[in-house]
């Protein structure tokens, strides 16, 4: 009853339906009726609990929507957060895991390089042993190098020293495998037949100093001697330069080579005035054009 305006449009179709048969006893048609407004008995007690109650109910059911769309609210807020959560937690599980992968794989690298490494002493006939051997032996060798040092001093007590160290070395070679001995041969500096130090090849002669670069004068084109710092034949100063220097044709200093004069920032690049393509040092004529410079 509160709400019976907003059916106005039902109301009028339903009562034209109603009435239209009893205007059709006298020939008349009812094709539209229009319900404009519905006088309600707001003076009414019943009516005012009625509305009261409708008030209630509708304010009633408003915080009910309201408080389920906060609770939605919260639950899809905690949804999210507890997403993050998990996500966050993935991330460093998986991290956890790549981390432990790489472990595991640095250490099968280093154990499958040892048994590879252990492989191929076995295929060529040895043992870590026997790399140990070879260390001392090569320790022995740089002892009896030192020995002829130690002979040539003022007293006879160092050579007393390394005879008897050499008889001690001597001693502890003896027992070492003839095999590694073997390993020795061949090598630069070792005789094949006694495994004494063969003598060491001749020095390579000096080679024979450059001559000077000749240079010409930037003036007059005529050879002048090295080092000078004047020319011979028109008196211009000669600027010595290096094979990344060249002289400003703007300011006359030197510069390294490139592009723009690292004193006056003129370019470096020579240009023919008349077609602009670019012209060796040196040139007096331009090779695209034939301009003369």
């Amino acid at each position: 009853i509160v709400d019976i305006d907003q059916h106005l449009e039902t109301l009028s179709e339903a009562l034209r339906k109603s009435i239209a048969p009893g205007f059709e006893e006298y020939g008349l048609t009812v094709p539209q009726l229009y319900i404009n407004n519905i006088l309600l008995p707001e003076d009414n007690p019943q009516f005012q609990k009625l509305r009261e109650m409708h008030t209630y109910s509708f304010q009633t059911k408003q915080v009910e929507a309201e408080q389920e769309m906060k609770v939605a609210k919260e639950i899809a807020e905690r949804a999210a957060k507890m997403e993050g959560m998990t996500t966050e937690i993935e991330m460093e599980r998986r991290k956890a895991e790549i981390e432990l992968i790489k472990a595991q794989t640095e250490a099968q690298k280093t154990r499958l390089g040892g048994f590879a490494e252990a492989e191929v002493m076995q295929a060529k006939g040895y043992n870590q042993k026997d790399v140990f051997q070879r260390d001392v032996q090569i320790a022995f060798a740089e002892g009896m190098g030192q020995m002829g040092a130690n002979g040539g001093g003022a007293g006879g007590g160092g050579m007393v020293s390394d005879m008897v160290g050499l008889g001690v070395g001597m001693a502890a070679a003896g027992q070492m495998s003839a095999q590694m001995m073997n390993m020795f041969k061949g090598m630069p500096g070792v005789d094949n037949n006694n495994n004494t130090a063969a003598p060491a090849a001749p020095a390579p002669a000096p080679a024979a100093p450059e001559a000077p670069k000749e240079e010409t004068c930037p003036g007059c084109g005529k050879p002048v001697p090295a080092n000078a710092k004047f020319c011979l034949e028109c008196g211009t100063k000669i600027v010595h330069l290096a094979e990344n220097e060249m002289l400003c044709p703007a300011c006359g200093q030197k510069t390294p080579k490139g592009k723009f004069c690292m004193e006056c920032g003129a370019p470096l690049i020579r240009k023919c005035p008349k077609c602009g393509n670019e012209v060796p040092d040196g040139a007096k004529f331009c090779l695209e054009c034939g301009e003369k410079l």
